[in-house]
C-alpha cells in the first residue's frame, strides 16, 4: 500500500509524522524550513525537475529534529563540492524529514536492533508516504535525486520496494544516492534496478568505515560484490559479460587481500570469545578507523576519505 497524502495533518506540521519540507538558506548561510510542510513535490521556477535541473530531495535518518536535519543534509545532496552546495543555497531544496526518538536511534545504533527485524509501523508509514511521493514525481514526468543520509538509507529502500511491488517504473527519470549509509546497499541496488532508477551513475553510495555502515550497510565488505553478480547476471548485455566478469574477479581479489590482512586476528577473536568469523572481523576492523567513523557528531558531513573522522576530531580537541 502507498499512502496518499495530500491533506497534511497536525503531526506532521509539529514533526510528528513524516513529511515533506521545502527548505531555503538564510543571508548567513544557515538552512531553515518554511512554516509548514508540503503536500506535493512540485517543482519551481528555479528548479523545473528536468533532466538539466532536477527537484533535489534529502532524507534523514537518526537526528535530533528537524532543524538539525535540515542543517545537514545539504553538503551531502552537494556530495561534499562546495560549488555545488553553493548553487543549492540560491535554489533550496526539499528534505523529507522522518523524525526520530529514543537515545538508540539518536546514537545510529539502531542498525544492531533492527538486524532481521522486520520494518516498524512508524518506518513503514514514512516509507509509505515516501513512495507515494516518488509516484506522485513520476506521474508528473518530473527528474529527481533522492539523497539519504544514515538510516534515512532504510526508509528510501523500502519505498522503492512498495514502488515494485505495485509493479511502477520510474523510466530513468529518478536516481538516488546513499551518502553514509546504514542499511544494505545491496538491498537499494536490487531495489532501484526492480522501478528503473537511472544507474547510469558509477558513484551512487558514500560511506565512511563505521561500524553500522560496515556491518549493515556493507554486509562485511560484500554488498558490493553482490551488486556487481546481480548486474552481471540480471542487468547486462550478452556481449559485455566477458569483461563485466573480468571486473567482478578483481573485486573480489581485492576484497580477499583486505580480509586477509585482519583474518588471523579475528579468528583469534572469534575462538577466544565465541563470536562468529564475520562478526569478529568486523569488530577487529572497528578497532581502527571505524570507531572514530561511529561517532555521531564525527560522521555529519560528507567525508571523502577514511581520515575525516579523524581530522574532525582533532579540530575539536585543537579548538
Amino acid at each position: 500500500m502507498i499512502v496518499d497524502i495530500r491533506l497534511t495533518n497536525d503531526r506532521a506540521k509539529d514533526e510528528r509524522r513524516a513529511a515533506l519540507w521545502q527548505v531555503n538558506a538564510t543571508k548567513a548561510g544557515d538552512w531553515r524550513t518554511k512554516e509548514q510542510p508540503e503536500s506535493v513535490l512540485a517543482p519551481s521556477s528555479k528548479i523545473p525537475g528536468n533532466s538539466d535541473k532536477p527537484i533535489k530531495v534529502g532524507i534523514n535518518g537518526h537526528c535530533d529534529k528537524l532543524e538539525h536535519a535540515a542543517n545537514m543534509l545539504p553538503i551531502h545532496i552537494a556530495r561534499g563540492n562546495n560549488s555545488t552546495l553553493t548553487e543549492l543555497k540560491d535554489t533550496g531544496y526539499h528534505l523529507f524529514y522522518v523524525p526520530q526518538s529514543g537515545s538508540n536511534i539518536k546514537a545510529g545504533w539502531s542498525f544492531i536492533r533492527d538486524l532481521g527485524r522486520s520494518i516498524s509501523p512508524n518506518n513503514l508509514e514514512a516509507a509509505r508516504i515516501l513512495a507515494h511521493h516518488m509516484k506522485e514525481a513520476h506521474e508528473q514526468g518530473l527528474y529527481v535525486e533522492w539523497t539519504s543520509h544514515r538510516g534515512g538509507s532504510k526508509f528510501l529502500t523500502h519505498a522503492m520496494k512498495l514502488l515494485a511491488q505495485r509493479q511502477v517504473k520510474l523510466g530513468g527519470r529518478q536516481k538516488i544516492f546513499l551518502s553514509d549509509h546504514t542499511s544494505s546497499h545491496f538491498d537499494a541496488d536490487i531495489a532501484r534496478r526492480a522501478v528503473e532508477m537511472n544507474t547510469s551513475d558509477a558513484k551512487w553510495h558514500n560511506a565512511t568505515p563505521g561500524a553500522a555502515q560496515l556491518i549493515a550497510g556493507k554486509a562485511f565488505g560484500s554488498a558490493e560484490l553482490k551488486c556487481s553478480i546481480n548486474e552481471l547476471i540480471h542487468h547486462t548485455p550478452s556481449d559485455q559479460r566477458i569483461e563485466k566478469i573480468i571486473d567482478i574477479i578483481a573485486k573480489g581479489k581485492e576484497s580477499y587481500k583486505k580480509a586477509a590482512s585482519t583474518g588471523s586476528i579475528a579468528i583469534t577473536l572469534a575462538s577466544t570469545y565465541g563470536l562468529s568469523v564475520a562478526f569478529a572481523s568486523a569488530l577487529v576492523k572497528a578497532l581502527g578507523s571505524t570507531i572514530l567513523a561511529s561517532v555521531p557528531s564525527l560522521n555529519e558531513g560528507y567525508h571523502k576519505s577514511s581520515t575525516e573522522p579523524l581530522k574532525q576530531l582533532i579540530k575539536k580537541v585543537s579548538s
